[in-house]
Order: structure tokens, then C-alpha cells, then sequence
């Protein structure tokens, strides 16, 4: 029996936000050492006294810590969008009793519930993952019947997963990520 549907018309920009969320929750940690890295690489050269020859290859340090934040979700872009080859396929899904099953042209797939390790959503997206590092998205404006609280729970009921939510603003992502550290 199915319980809700969504679908996703892919494009360039979808693409791109896709491993933008993959690398922000797989590589959280990284992404705040190299960004905390680089601030205090770009300090220490703009600030400290010291030989300007030390001072430049600190500011080259900073700067190239800061580039590398996103290094892998833009790295992943180019890979899938050269894949693609200006293709940009649409997604349909269909939530049924025990998976999801999915449709682009005469292609199916369907993941089991159990099979889902992570969930998360920001305004305009909901994002489920069949492993860490495998992703699908659906627009939220898409997912019917019923209401999106609805729609959560029955997600979470059906893959014991809590929800993610991206939209947090960046102290507060900060925070979280330093907290995660601390209980380690």
C-alpha cells in the first residue's frame, strides 16, 4: 500500500546541493578543523610578528585550509556532473508499507526501510540515505498526502532514524559539532 509520494526534477543546482549535504554530514569534523585551521593560520600571519617571509606561507596555509572546506563536495559535483552528461533525470517515489520504491523513465529501485541509516530535511528538501555516503532527495513541496510532520514520522516509525535538520544556522551547527567532539 503506498503512503505518500515526492519527486525531484534534477538540475545542476540539485546536484550540487546533494554532495554539499553528503560532505557536510560526513565530514563535519573535518570541514570545522580546516575552517578553524585556516582562520587561525590566517591570524597568526596577518597578526603576528614575525619574519614576512613566515607571515606569507602562514596567510598560503590559512587560505588553502579555507579553500579545502568544501574541496570533496565540489570535487564529487564535477565527477557526477560530467557523469551526467547535461542529463538531469527525474525522481519519482513511491513510500510503501516495508520500502521506498523509485522511478526515473523505465528504471526501478526500491531500498527497504531497514536499509536507511540517515534522514534529514532543510526548507526545500528531504534527504534519506541507503548508506553514509549514497543520498536521495525529494522536494518537500512534492510529498503528499498529508502534511510534512506527518510525512517525518512515518519515516522515522518506518527506519528508527531521528531527523537532521540543515537548516540550522551556522553557530548553532558550531556548537553541535563541538559538542560531538567533547562527548568523544
Amino acid at each position: 500500500m503506498e503512503h505518500y509520494m515526492g519527486a525531484v526534477k534534477h538540475n545542476e543546482n540539485t546536484v550540487k546541493k546533494l554532495n554539499q549535504v553528503v560532505h557536510d554530514i560526513n565530514r563535519g569534523k573535518q570541514k570545522l578543523f580546516y575552517a578553524v585551521s585556516g582562520t587561525m593560520l590566517l591570524l597568526a600571519g596577518a597578526l603576528g610578528k614575525m619574519d614576512q617571509r613566515i607571515s606569507l606561507v602562514l596567510l598560503a596555509l590559512g587560505c588553502w585550509c579555507l579553500q579545502a572546506v568544501n574541496y570533496g563536495a565540489r570535487a564529487r559535483t564535477a565527477e557526477m556532473k560530467k557523469a551526467l552528461n547535461g542529463y538531469y533525470p527525474s525522481i519519482h517515489y513511491s513510500f510503501k508499507d516495508d520500502k521506498v520504491d523509485m522511478r526515473i523513465k523505465q528504471w526501478e529501485e526500491c531500498v527497504e526501510y531497514k536499509g536507511i541509516v540517515r534522514l534529514a530535511y532543510d526548507r526545500k528538501y528531504v534527504y534519506f540515505f541507503p548508506e553514509p555516503t549514497s543520498i536521495y532527495m525529494i522536494e518537500r513541496e512534492s510529498i503528499m498526502p498529508g502534511t510534512f510532520p506527518d510525512f517525518c514520522r512515518f519515516l522515522s516509525e518506518k527506519t528508527g532514524c531521528d531527523w537532521i535538520e540543515l537548516d540550522a544556522s551556522n553557530v548553532q551547527k558550531v556548537c553541535r559539532a563541538v559538542k560531538k567532539l567533547i562527548k568523544k
